[in-house]
């Protein structure tokens, strides 16, 4: 139902035979009777936007008043140029309000437009000027609103194309007037939400200055900015130049804003950004990955702060959803989905999957609320599933999930997009009972990087602080350790000083075995080369021998073969003649499984898991 005022109701009819007469006369003389009359009419029906309803007695006397105001003023050069600023500036007042009525705003034909454009490009020019004059402002104001209005309509936004207004408008993004720059953004977000016309309003330049707008400018200017980009970043040669110019370093940070408006427009942004390999190694040097999760961490924390409220209202239901979808794409790469891992995200992800819906005694409230909590829940299974897909993320997951749900969440398959197929794994963990579900909430409390650093193993006397395994094999097992002063990473490789197979039998044995292990460690503690693992040291602790090398984050070549088979993809055969013919791409890790009988450092035979895969170093 249409609730807007027309005219006719409790309003008397403005003088409307004397205005008429007026504006068929070349407006010189009579100037000033003629504005305030415009004036009387703005003032009395500035709440109208049917005004040539059938309904409406002064339609035939309104219909008139337009023709006259298109045909007279806008058309009509001569005459348009002879009126003062102020006059120009009721003229268009009107014309912008009973614009608002779509039966007058189709008459706004070519020449009408072409009237209008041309007072909008000569105030534009003098907008910069340093001289404009307040009148110049408002009518710069009234045909921005004008333009605004008919972008958001395709014959509109078809008739502005012809016209050219388009390159006005992005030079009014260098305005910093508080009535101007809002209409010129949304006039530019028409353009960007159409298939075609996106184009014109997506260069560099006007990249440039909107990412400026969402850095420095007040909330509304942001908000509308993010709407901007949102819709221009659905293009592909759009994400290529916002990432040209550092688009996504730029406005990553504005994610913390705290504003639901303008988080959720720049979480489009991200998404439609992380879906190609140069976006994707953007993202982990801009630290995209930890402010997402941060917004993720704020969720949980709200939740866990309130344990009887564990509720989310549909505007953060929908900022979960979104970051989830984000961490699904970025979690294709490898190497980020490890990253992910790292910074909780399995634990962060999962406890979404605990999200309620929010109580309600509305019957159909209540449903719309389930069905927002399966949908969230959908997203985050979806984001786990992409994780687990990884293999070196997978056993974080082992004792995530009853056996019934891990089963499902396995049989959904390696980097499954589509959420139907996750539909199956929300109805299993909506019947699971509370006692389940406390489990799973356990689980992944157990799982989770937030542990003090107390409970964590330490060795050579505290100055190692051991993280989480990396990997076992049949002679010991490496760990991600940080050195206890500061915060360098560093691989830890731990091998029992009671394999006799290493080490001998005998204590005469064992002791020899430790100094030539040692003595390895010391000669390849002094090679230096970019494609071969450091080490730095090695000691004793305890029943065990610690080996200190580099840590190296990356995948082997045998994981990344592996990975691209699991997605359906081949490696490119410049990489493969690049790991032939060099080592840009390279890391070599010695093992040092059976140093008895070879030349320090060289393994008996060289596999595709003993080379570590960089594509990006």
């Amino acid at each position: 139902m249409n609730n807007k005022p027309k005219v006719g109701e409790g309003q008397h009819r403005p003088h409307f035979p004397e205005l008429l007469s007026l504006l068929r006369n070349e407006p010189r003389q009579s100037q000033q009777q003629e504005a305030a009359l415009l004036e009387e009419v703005a003032v009395q029906f500035s709440g109208v936007y049917e005004f040539v309803g059938h309904n409406n007695p002064s339609a035939k006397h309104f219909g008139e008043l337009f023709d006259a105001l298109v045909a007279y003023r806008l058309k009509h050069a001569q005459w348009r140029a002879a009126m003062r600023p102020e006059h120009l500036m009721q003229v268009l007042q009107c014309v912008r309000l009973m614009s608002r009525d779509e039966t007058l705003r189709r008459k706004l034909d070519a020449d009408a437009l072409k009237g209008i454009f041309e007072v909008f490009d000569r105030e534009a020019s003098a907008h910069f000027s340093g001289s404009i004059t307040p009148f110049q402002v408002e009518i710069l104001t009234e045909i921005a609103s004008i333009l605004k209005r008919l972008a958001g309509e395709e014959w509109g936004l078809d008739e502005l194309v012809r016209c050219q207004v388009h390159p006005v408008l992005l030079r009014l993004l260098h305005s910093n007037d508080p009535t101007v720059l809002p209409l010129v953004l949304v006039a530019l977000i028409g353009f960007a939400a159409h298939k075609d016309h996106y184009a014109l309003v997506a260069n560099t330049e006007g990249l440039d200055v909107v990412l400026h707008i969402l850095q420095h400018y007040d909330l509304p200017f942001k908000r509308l900015a993010a709407d901007l980009l949102a819709l221009l970043a659905r293009r592909e040669a759009v994400v290529s130049e916002l990432l040209a110019m550092n688009g996504l370093g730029r406005l990553v940070g504005q994610l913390q804003s705290g504003d639901a408006a303008l988080t959720q427009s720049l979480l489009r942004v991200v998404c439609y950004m992380a879906n190609g390999g140069a976006a994707l190694q953007e993202m982990y040097q801009t630290g995209t990955i930890p402010i997402l999760l941060s917004l993720v961490a704020a969720v949980v924390r709200d939740l866990a702060a309130s344990p009887a409220a564990s509720a989310l209202p549909s505007s953060r239901i929908t900022d979960m959803q979104l970051v989830c979808t984000a961490l699904t794409r970025i979690a294709e790469d490898d190497e980020l989905a490890y990253s992910i891992r790292q910074c909780n995200g399995v634990t962060l992800l999962g406890k979404l999957l605990l999200v309620q819906p929010a109580p309600t005694q509305d019957a159909k409230s209540a449903e719309r609320a389930a069905r927002e909590v399966d949908s969230l829940r959908a997203y985050a299974f979806r984001a786990l599933r992409f994780l687990f897909s990884m293999e070196r993320n997978r056993k974080v997951f082992k004792r995530l999930f009853p056996p019934d749900l891990f089963a499902a969440f396995i049989d959904v398959g390696h980097y499954t997009a589509n959420l139907n197929a996750y539909a199956q794994l929300v109805s299993i963990f909506d019947d699971l009972s509370e006692k389940q579900r406390a489990g799973v909430a356990a689980a992944l409390d157990d799982i989770s990087s937030d542990r003090e650093a107390d409970a964590l193993r330490t060795v050579k006397g505290g100055q190692y602080v051991v993280l989480e395994m990396l990997g076992k094999g049949a002679y010991g097992a490496v760990y991600r350790a940080r050195r206890a002063r500061g915060e360098a990473l560093v691989a830890l490789k731990e091998i029992p000083l009671s394999d006799m197979s290493i080490f001998g039998a005998t204590d005469a044995e064992r002791s020899a075995g430790l100094g030539r292990m040692c003595k390895e460690v010391e000669i390849l503690s002094s090679l230096d080369h970019p494609n071969i693992v450091q080490y730095y040291e090695s000691f004793a602790d305890g029943p065990y021998l610690y080996i200190v090398m580099e840590l190296v984050e990356g995948s082997s070549l045998l994981d990344h073969i592996t990975s691209l088979a699991e997605k359906g993809r081949r490696m490119p055969e410049s990489d493969i003649w690049q790991e032939h013919y060099t080592e840009e791409h390279l890391v070599y890790h010695t093992t040092m499984t059976d140093p008895i009988g070879r030349a320090p450092g060289v393994p008996q035979e060289l596999k595709s898991a003993d080379i570590f895969w960089l594509p990006n170093e």
